[in-house]
């Protein structure tokens, strides 16, 4: 599906109600969900989708803070006629992209599940965390950069804009 910011991979199945929008966890594919899809679409319509530079979709082509991430969404829903209300079902970070979508657009969400969410107190983690465990994680957050699209990704924005 073409949206304004680039393609698209998403998936529909299902017809019924509540409309339910799948929203993976951090850079997590549409396959993630294939476990769950066929049980969900017996009874409701399912939209599931890969970000900005997951598998079939496009590369990054600007930041993906979450913002971002949810007016994409909102843009590729309308674009192929999926309805609010929506069931939000977010995984992982996916969890903080449904929120930020209630709290954006609260007339088009109907509720909100979490599967295993990220919290906004979780973002928070790492100041409680010893010298050598911050370390560490400055030493990989240098593979979050390589390649050069990599800067754009989800990764690098997750305390913008979603707490």
């Amino acid at each position: 599906m073409e949206t304004t910011k680039g393609t698209l991979q998403y998936n529909i199945s299902g017809n019924g109600k509540p409309n339910i929008v799948l929203i993976n966890g951090g850079s997590g594919p549409i396959e993630g969900w294939m476990k769950i899809l066929q049980a969900i679409s017996e009874s409701s319509s399912v939209f599931s989708y890969n970000r900005f530079g997951v598998a079939g979709s496009d590369k990054l082509k600007v930041s993906q803070d979450g913002l971002n991430i949810v007016n994409t969404l909102r843009e590729a829903l309308t674009s192929v006629g999926f309805e609010p209300p929506f069931l939000l079902v977010g995984h992982s970070l996916g969890g903080l992209y449904a929120i930020l979508y209630a709290r954006l657009y609260p007339n088009e969400v109907a509720g909100l599940v979490f599967l295993e969410s990220s919290t906004t107190k979780g973002i928070s983690l790492n100041e409680y965390q010893g010298k050598a465990v911050k370390t560490i994680n400055k030493m990989f957050k240098v593979f979050d950069y390589l390649p050069s699209h990599k800067q754009l990704s989800e990764v690098n924005f997750v305390k913008k804009r979603l707490i």
